[in-house]
């Protein structure tokens, strides 16, 4: 699927969130824009920005998918969260096609069925 606009966030430094002086929990701050196109294969979802550098999130180490209002958020183990920004494409259509591989590339490698994509992806 695609190559498609997007625009890429990458998550830095969590920040503590305080109300009343108490913390409440933490929130992921993302970095600044980073303009290309992305893409879906059989193993992976890709980022490549303009000038040529390419970012890539092998399927199998994906521990979350998860849409926003305008973007979606996925996690790969032991890397930031990364928040993909579609230009002229639908975030649910891309959730869904993510998932969609996920839940192939699962049932291939016998690590059973996927019933959650967020906060993490759980199986059965």
């Amino acid at each position: 699927m695609g190559p498609e606009r997007a625009i890429l966030r990458i998550a830095g430094a969590a920040r503590p969130y305080h109300a009343r002086g108490e913390l409440i929990g933490w929130g992921e701050r993302f970095g600044s824009k980073l303009r290309g196109h992305v893409r879906l294969t059989p193993d992976a979802l890709i980022f490549r920005q303009a000038e040529g550098t390419e970012r890539e999130w092998p399927l199998a180490r994906l521990t979350a998918v998860q849409p926003t209002s305008s973007a979606l958020q996925v996690k790969v183990r032991d890397q930031p969260v990364a928040y993909l920004k579609f230009l002229d494409g639908s975030v649910r259509l891309w959730e869904h096609r993510i998932q969609q591989r996920l839940r192939t590339l699962y049932q291939e490698r016998g690590w059973g069925e996927i019933v959650e994509f967020q906060p993490r992806i759980t199986t059965r």
